[in-house]
């Protein structure tokens, strides 16, 4: 879940369940910003499946009792109620269907595939949060007559800014849960390179987020979804929306808007330990979560009649350490239209479909990028890149 500089450069590695089993049989627990969650092995479960569960139908979602079916547990802190990516399974894809969970903590996205049918891969920086998610993982109904359906689990440690083991556009959804800045730290005590969760500057933070959307952008189908839950914290009791920043950030790299669910928080322990008891307090407490659901565009799709739901102002990295390609769709944004100053710095069309273009602005010719053809024509079509009067003269 992060680090001290943005720079993505851990590799993902599939972990198998041979290392899980041999983590059992010698550590038998993991230890999670310090916690120690025990590791419970082989088991069968009586209850696979939520009593009176019924899809939501608002923008609205409140679970005051968190689902405790299967192997679910509230004993990693920050973990999101089963009912959440039950929600966004079940709405956004069907049976035999990917799932990607890019952060995927104790596994409680995973445990849902599992239930409902879905493959799922899980992706975490933390290696001891892998071994929980396999724990979570490694259960069968009690019932000799009950039966999962059939599916595949995948397990990598690795970077969620950095999928290079995830092909591109091979996802049919991504639900995650992604640390909100430095409020939880995952590897407290323990401190892992490259946990976003111990970032305390909100402009790494979200350079690294900026990285994990164009990731996301980068695995997802078109047409597809990637919902992520994100919170917001106060600072100098002023308030910071971190998750509209991180919004933001998804937007700039291609996503459209689908959904802004206002999730409800309970059990804030946090909140509760240092602020309900002061009855001076002179602030509200924060007792909401935004659920952000984003779709990625279909490869011919006329985006402009969305324009509301996107960002149409160009994304240039400006992190000194951002090194991470752009996103495949990202120039039908922002391309000129015909005759705007900017032309000039142009190149010409790739001649076909995947071909290897330089960005049109010369202080991004570092980054190479795969640029769609269709993303170009329609960029022309629709879009206009603002450079700044000074970078137009300058480079005249």
């Amino acid at each position: 879940m992060s680090q001290t500089t943005t720079r993505p450069t851990m590799r993902m590695r599939e972990v198998t369940r041979q290392e899980y089993e041999a983590f059992l049989r010698e550590r038998g627990e993991v230890i999670i910003e310090d916690v120690r969650i025990p590791l419970m092995g082989r088991r069968q479960v009586t209850v696979l499946q939520p009593a009176d569960f019924e899809l939501e139908q608002t923008t609205v979602w409140s679970f005051p009792d968190r689902g405790t079916w299967a192997t679910h547990q509230g004993n990693y802190r920050g973990n999101w109620a089963p009912q959440i990516p039950r929600n966004l399974i079940l709405r956004y894809t069907q049976p035999n269907e990917w799932v990607l969970d890019p952060m995927v903590g104790s596994g409680t996205t995973l445990v849902e595939c599992k239930l409902l049918g879905r493959n799922g891969i899980g992706v975490d920086i933390n290696y001891e949060a892998l071994m929980l998610t396999f724990d979570r993982l490694n259960f069968e109904p009690q019932n000799l007559y009950e039966t999962l359906p059939p599916t595949e689990i995948r397990l990598y440690h690795g970077d969620a800014r950095n999928l290079d083991l995830i092909p591109d556009e091979s996802i049919d959804l991504i639900a995650t849960h992604p640390p909100y800045a430095n409020i939880i730290a995952y590897s407290k005590g323990n401190t892992i390179d490259g946990d976003l969760s111990r970032l305390r500057s909100l402009d790494d933070y979200l350079d690294a987020m900026t990285e994990v959307a164009m990731e996301c952008y980068r695995v997802l189908k078109p047409g597809r979804h990637c919902a992520i839950l994100v919170g917001d914290t106060r600072r100098h009791k002023h308030y910071v929306p971190i998750a509209f920043r991180v919004m933001e950030r998804f937007l700039q790299v291609g996503f459209i808007l689908r959904e802004d669910v206002i999730k409800v928080q309970w059990k804030m322990k946090s909140t509760r330990e240092r602020w309900q008891r002061q009855a001076e307090r002179d602030f509200l407490l924060i007792y909401h979560e935004h659920l952000f659901i984003f779709r990625k565009p279909e490869s011919n799709e006329d985006v402009r009649k969305f324009q509301g739901s996107m960002k149409m102002e160009p994304f240039i990295p400006h992190h000194r350490h951002h090194q991470s390609k752009f996103p495949q769709s990202l120039w039908h944004h922002i391309v000129p239209l015909h005759g705007h100053p900017c032309q000039r710095y142009m190149p010409k069309l790739p001649a076909r479909m995947g071909q290897t273009q330089q960005p049109p602005l010369p202080y991004l010719n570092q980054v190479a990028t795969k640029l769609p053809v269709h993303h170009w024509r329609q960029g022309l079509e629709s879009s206009c890149l603002q450079l700044p009067s000074s970078l137009v003269d300058a480079q005249a």
